[in-house]
C-alpha cells in the first residue's frame, strides 16, 4: 500500500527524477483540478494518508519506505500545489479516526508525525552522509559509548559520543556548532557530544564540543587553547525549505485544538 501510494504522489506531484503531472498543467486546468482536489476532500485524504503510512512504515521498519515517503513529503512541502487550510487538516484527523479508533490522533498529533516524516533519518544514514562528497574520510564516523558527568552527578553516566576520526574535523566553532547541529536533525537525543582524535595520537581528542538538551548549554574545547573552552547556549536547528509550510499546519492545529 505504501509503495503504491509514493508511486502515484511521485507520478502526479513529482520527485527528483521528473516533473509531477500537476505541473504540465496550465493555469486554467490546475484551477479547474484544485477545485476538485478539495470538493472532493483529496487534499485531507492526503494528509491522512502520508501520516498512516509512515505510521505503518515506522511499525514494520521499514526504512526504504520512510525514506522515500520523507523524500516526497519534504519536496511537497517545499511548494505546496494546494493550499494548507483548516478544513483539510479537520478532514485528516476525521479520516483517522476511522483508521485508528482506539488512538485517533489529534490535530497536533497529525503534524507532529507529519514533521517527522520531514525529519526521519537514521544514525547509520547519518553518519554515511558525513562521508560522503568528501566531507570526512571514508570510515572515519564513528558513535562510541563515553563516560560523561551530567547534571552535577557523582557518578558518571555513558553517553553516545560521535568520534570523528580525523585531525581537520571543525577546525573552529562555527564548523563544529553546524555538525553539532547536523546531527541533532537526524537523531532526537537529550544530551550530544562529538570529538575529534589527533593524527598521531587516535585515542586521545584534540577537538570537543557537546551539547545538554535539557539544560540548554554547552561547550567548545580545542586542545591547542590549552583547555580554554567556548560556552554555547540554547541551540536551534537550522531553518529548511519545508519549514514554512509546516509551520503554518502547526498554527492551524494549534487553533482546531484550542
Amino acid at each position: 500500500m505504501v509503495d503504491s501510494l509514493i508511486q502515484v504522489w511521485d507520478f502526479i506531484w513529482g520527485d527528483e527524477a521528473q516533473t509531477g503531472y500537476w505541473y504540465q498543467l496550465d493555469a486554467e486546468q490546475q484551477a479547474h483540478a484544485l477545485k476538485l482536489i478539495v470538493d472532493y476532500q483529496n487534499d485531507a485524504y492526503m494528509l491522512a494518508a502520508v501520516f498512516y503510512s509512515a505510521k505503518v512504515a515506522a511499525a514494520k521498519s521499514a526504512h526504504k519506505q520512510l525514506f522515500a515517503l520523507h523524500a516526497f513529503w519534504r519536496k511537497f512541502l517545499c511548494q505546496p500545489p494546494f493550499p494548507l487550510k483548516a478544513q483539510a487538516l479537520t478532514g485528516a484527523q476525521q479520516l483517522l479516526a476511522h483508521l485508528l479508533p482506539y488512538d485517533a490522533p489529534s490535530a497536533t498529533a497529525i503534524v507532529n508525525g507529519l514533521a517527522q516524516v520531514a525529519r526521519f533519518d537514521t544514525r547509520a544514514n547519518f553518519l554515511r552522509r558525513l562521508e560522503a562528497h568528501g566531507h570526512y574520510p571514508l570510515g572515519s564516523c564513528t558513535i562510541e559509548k563515553h563516560p560523561v558527568s551530567r547534571h552535577m552527578q557523582e557518578q558518571a553516566t555513558w553517553v553516545d559520543c560521535l568520534v570523528v576520526h580525523a585531525p581537520e574535523a571543525f577546525t573552529n566553532q562555527e564548523a563544529a556548532v553546524a555538525l553539532l547541529q547536523e546531527w541533532m536533525e537526524a537523531e532526537e537525543l537529550d544530551y550530544y557530544r562529538i570529538t575529534t582524535t589527533g593524527r598521531n595520537d587516535p585515542k586521545g581528542k584534540t577537538r570537543l564540543i557537546y551539547y545538554d538538551v535539557l539544560e540548554q548549554k554547552g561547550r567548545y574545547w580545542v586542545q591547542e587553547q590549552r583547555g580554554k573552552g567556548h560556552e554555547l547556549g540554547a541551540m536551534m536547528l537550522p531553518t529548511r525549505e519545508w519549514d514554512p509550510a509546516l509551520a503554518q499546519l502547526r498554527a492551524l492545529a494549534t487553533q482546531l485544538d484550542a
